[in-house]
């Protein structure tokens, strides 16, 4: 039987939380069809079985994310459910990495080699105490899921700092590695000029923002320029139409054209007020808290 974490012991933390992180197209497509759905499992001892998974993990990276730059968090409890927790391996990286599956159909994993995990006895970086979930602070842990995740169970969408050098994409000029890759801007921008709704209750919750909605908000401002907002349209009715059409022109990643479209607004005081007042239209949120 497995020792389990003690009270204050560094090695653990509470697992109460769990993040699905990706690049900004496969968000797009994630907020489109308002799931994240399964892809196949591209390396390792599954590699070659051309089973489909979703990826989560409660760790964060200091140096960076090597799966991109847009974060889904979630609840880890409901994310188990009825679902069984299976070993499936250990993984270097440079980093100690241990891989698990939570899957509703364990006999079809079993068949593949994997094991039943409990996380009650078993001597491994995920365990249970009482009912409490504990997971080992210096063991990067992975977990695969065998089905959608309905994006209405984020808590937060967020935004992380993409590995400077590594990518899940083997892409070695990946935009989001860049210096400043406008991933906020891109992701608010499609939201608010596409109308898409499937994650605004993990952007804001009443009033208040949440996850990584004003620091979105001030990323698609600065990539407009705002400041340099000099055109003629100096009503409110025609700005909000111009912010829009620029907003969406940013979640494109034309900011170039972006920029162009919002400066035909009349003087920064009126494109800021106007690019507020289209996020707030777009939550339906008239005293939303936008800084």
């Amino acid at each position: 039987m497995a020792a389990p974490p003690k009270p204050f012991d560094p090695r653990w933390s509470p697992l109460d939380r769990v993040q699905h992180v990706t690049h900004v197209t496969l968000a797009r497509r994630i907020i489109e069809d308002v799931t994240i759905a399964p892809g196949l499992v591209g390396e390792g001892c599954l590699a070659t079985t051309r089973r489909r998974v979703v990826w989560v993990s409660p760790n964060t990276w200091g140096d960076g994310a090597r799966y991109g730059s847009v974060e889904f968090a979630f609840d880890w409890l409901p994310l188990i459910g009825t679902r069984s927790l299976m070993w499936v391996e250990p993984i270097k990286y440079g980093l100690q990495t241990a891989r698990f599956l939570l899957t509703d159909k364990p006999a079809d994993w079993s068949a593949l080699g994997l094991v039943p995990y409990d996380p009650a006895v078993d001597d491994g970086p995920l365990q249970t105490v009482a009912g409490d979930w504990y997971r080992r602070r210096d063991i990067v842990v992975e977990v695969m899921i065998d089905g959608d995740i309905p994006l209405s169970g984020c808590l937060e969408l967020g935004f992380v700092k993409h590995h400077p050098s590594f990518c899940s994409l083997n892409r070695s000029n990946c935009v989001e590695a860049s210096t400043t890759p406008r991933t906020p801007a891109r992701i608010l921008g499609y939201i608010i000029g596409a109308g898409l709704h499937g994650a605004d209750h993990a952007l804001a919750s009443g009033n208040d923002p949440i996850g990584g909605l004003n620091q979105s908000f001030s990323d698609l401002w600065f990539s407009l320029g705002g400041k340099n907002c000099k055109g003629t349209m100096a009503a409110m009715t025609e700005a909000k139409i111009v912010a829009r059409s620029a907003a969406l022109f940013a979640g494109e990643g034309r900011f170039a054209e972006a920029k162009q479209v919002f400066h035909l607004i009349k003087g920064e005081g009126l494109a800021l007020d106007a690019l507020r007042e289209v996020i707030r239209d777009h939550f339906g949120r008239p005293a939303l808290k936008l800084d």
